[in-house]
């Protein structure tokens, strides 16, 4: 159950790929399923904040005027009296089982979250974000390219847009794993083995894995965390994030040995969260099929010409990839992949 108390009389509420306008009557949502759940709510069509939450039984939010957010109520006497005085507020909370139209979405959100974990969540983003604050590393690299493709996003969903600030919000900082897909390569390397470490950073990804995660599924658990930001808070360095995750997993040729349960979970939840965001997002709006088609080319080709044995479930989940983007997208991947020579590729020079 899901209680916010003094809240705005209207604003529009989100519960994982859920939203509703709310009256002024609203007090949350009973009969929420348990487990990890993401809120969003929005004042105006400026701005969105949210925050991911462990749900077991009852959890109450309040509302903070000063900085007009939700707030986690943490006051055990306040949630007493809650908890004491349930049946003179239920009336006002919606119920979740009533509200949800479409259960298919409630499918989506334990498909696209499903290796979210609490300890995934308290690393990388355990308090609230918001979309006009810069909450990451990520938004110390601002330019013009990134205003140009958040105006793009804020008119496809009907939203004004005002850039964000550029002010560090250390308090509510995103910890998403650094990844230096520059510095791919141990310190020492010759200039072959830099080379070599640059075209297949399977040395790259297995540091971050051992040094972060005690299961290299998290990483997978991490991705999903970018994504939903974006996808549900327009954070924009939740998109950059999740790009780099990407580039980072289609690049590796070595690691598909070393880690075969994640590559057949990444190629799931690659083609999960593309049939979530649609063409016309990545085509029209933030121009990232260039990036995209790159990147999966990299990837079938890395698949596919690995010197060793390739799992059958491995490459029947890229199958399926392919062919979903040369339905959805109209991606032509087999003639892509047929393209590329092998003389036009880098090579390692001794």
């Amino acid at each position: 159950m899901l209680v916010f108390l003094d809240g705005p009389q209207q604003f529009e509420f989100g519960l994982d790929f859920n939203s509703w306008q709310t009256g002024p009557k609203f007090r949350g949502l009973k009969s929420v399923p348990n487990g990890i759940h993401f809120v969003h709510y929005s004042l105006s069509n400026i701005s969105t904040h949210g925050f991911f939450c462990n749900l077991k039984d009852m959890v109450v939010y309040k509302w903070d005027r000063e900085n007009e957010i939700f707030v986690l109520e943490m006051d055990t006497l306040q949630l007493q009296r809650l908890d004491d005085s349930f049946r003179s507020y239920e009336q006002y909370l919606g119920s979740y089982e009533a509200a949800i139209q479409d259960m298919d979405t409630r499918k989506k959100w334990r498909r696209l979250s499903c290796y979210i974990t609490p300890e995934l969540i308290q690393m990388i983003c355990p308090q609230p974000v918001s979309s006009m604050t810069c909450t990451s590393r990520y938004g110390e690299d601002w330019n013009e390219e990134k205003q140009r493709d958040l105006m793009k996003l804020a008119q496809l969903r009907g939203q004004e847009w005002i850039q964000p600030s550029q002010e560090i919000d250390q308090k509510n900082w995103i910890n998403f794993t650094e990844i230096d897909l520059k510095r791919s390569f141990p310190t020492g390397s010759t200039g072959s083995q830099v080379t070599r470490h640059y075209l297949d950073k399977s040395w790259l990804l297995q540091v971050i894995v051992k040094q972060n995660f005690n299961d290299p599924l998290l990483f997978i658990g991490e991705m999903q965390i970018a994504f939903v930001l974006f996808r549900l808070a327009q954070i924009y360095d939740g998109f950059e994030h999740w790009k780099t995750i990407i580039h980072l997993l289609c690049h590796c040729t070595d690691a598909i040995q070393v880690y075969p349960q994640l590559y057949e979970a990444f190629l799931d939840q690659f083609q999960i969260q593309l049939m979530d965001f649609g063409e016309e997002f990545f085509v029209d709006e933030l121009k990232s099929e260039n990036f995209l088609k790159a990147a999966l080319t990299q990837l079938a080709q890395n698949i596919r010409e690995a010197p060793f044995p390739v799992l059958e479930s491995i490459e029947q989940k890229l199958g399926s990839l392919l062919r979903f983007v040369g339905q959805e997208f109209g991606w032509q991947m087999e003639s892509s992949l047929s393209d590329v020579d092998s003389e036009d590729l880098p090579q390692i020079v001794e």
